[in-house]
């Protein structure tokens, strides 16, 4: 364990506290995933994020993490157990509030997630996507110190993502 993924933040708290972005009582908002997939998910709001409709958001999806958009908010969920939004993946909406009418229709008429269709109408540029990258653990620095890494292999790779660290999976494969 002497890289960690830097994406993998689970520790969000979802005590809310008041944004001027959000309706005073909302909790939770309703995300459409960028996926085929029908319907919208309820994510609980972590306490310190800042939300406006249109926000591409990371979120817990099954096993994986996926991008998807802030459509509403609502002050119940539908289910016991809400997991939370990862992370906002940039300040400024991705789209207008006012095009979600047309978002909705386009997603009825032509059958397919709302989500989906958000991800396909905006330009390339604005997508939301999200990168895995490494860092190096405390333990795996100590590691490196006490010269305590048997591989040689990995204990370059590791000097390599201490001197550059947020390297993708890509990057340290060409190392």
């Amino acid at each position: 364990a002497f890289l960690a993924h830097f994406d993998h933040d689970l520790s969000h708290s979802c005590d809310y506290r008041l944004s001027n972005s959000m309706p005073s009582s909302t909790l939770y908002a309703e995300i459409a995933i960028a996926l085929p997939v029908d319907g919208l998910y309820t994510y609980c709001i972590p306490n310190k994020m800042k939300l406006r409709i249109g926000h591409a958001v990371l979120v817990p999806f099954g096993n994986r993490k996926i991008s998807g958009y802030v459509i509403s908010f609502t002050q119940t969920s539908p289910v016991a157990k809400t997991r939370p939004i990862e992370r906002l993946l940039d300040p400024s909406p991705a789209f207008d509030p006012a095009m979600l009418p047309f978002f909705q229709w386009t997603a009825k008429y032509y059958l397919c997630g709302l989500g989906e269709v958000i991800a396909t109408a905006l330009p390339k540029s604005f997508r939301a996507k999200s990168i895995q990258v490494y860092v190096a653990t405390e333990q795996g620095i100590e590691a490196l110190a006490n010269e305590s890494i048997s591989h040689r292999e990995q204990a370059m790779v590791l000097r390599e993502i201490i001197a550059k660290p947020n390297r993708t999976q890509r990057g340290i494969q060409r190392i």
